[in-house]
């Protein structure tokens, strides 16, 4: 249908990084889905919206997004990843005391589906966001406890579980440690072709 082509033509030109077409056709395709029985599609598209705003650099309108897709989603978990996104805007800012509250919201959405995956990656960022703020005896215990939840089940994870480990040695200026960490992680980067991050 309509709203299908609109969303797939919005998700292609955001590939191309072709952000003005994408907008387009996302707003399209938000538009389509007017009225209470679309509210699932009414939240991807406006969280599409929101992806593309915080790729141009607009983080106050993505959020504005963000929330507003998270506000009418009826899926538990995508409004967990929703969150997600939410905090890590808020850390990019450095309010770092609202992305830890998002973070926690998204984590309490993950232990209540059981989804202990989706919880470790939530938590190691939280690690993350902790690293950043100072507070390096939280964020140790949560990227500890992200680390036993993602390990084995993605190597993506694992590897940003130990870039982070050397974000936070980094900070406490144990360099020979975070070196290691960060070895890890580089490894496993270029183990599974993730050569941006590599």
């Amino acid at each position: 249908d309509l709203y299908y082509v609109f969303n797939r033509l919005g998700l292609a030109y955001h590939a191309l990084n072709d952000l003005d077409m994408a907008l387009y056709y996302h707003q399209g395709a938000l538009a389509i889905v007017k009225g209470p029985v679309y509210k699932a599609a009414q939240a991807v598209e406006l969280y599409n919206i929101a992806a593309i705003y915080e790729k141009k650099g607009d983080l106050k309108t993505a959020i504005e997004y963000y929330e507003e897709s998270f506000r009418i989603d009826p899926n538990e978990q995508r409004k967990a990843e929703t969150l997600n996104k939410i905090a890590m805007l808020y850390s990019q800012q450095g309010q770092y005391d609202k992305a830890i509250n998002y973070l926690k919201q998204a984590i309490k959405i993950e232990r209540k589906h059981g989804d202990s995956h989706w919880e470790g990656r939530w938590m190691l960022n939280l690690g993350s966001v902790y690293t950043q703020k100072g507070d390096y005896k939280e964020a140790a215990f949560y990227l500890d406890e992200g680390l036993k939840r993602v390990k084995g089940g993605s190597k993506y994870w694992e590897a940003r579980a130990y870039e982070y480990y050397g974000d936070l040695y980094s900070k406490q200026k144990n360099y020979s440690l975070a070196r290691d960490y960060y070895k890890r992680a580089q490894e496993l980067y270029a183990e599974i072709g993730s050569n941006d991050r590599a």
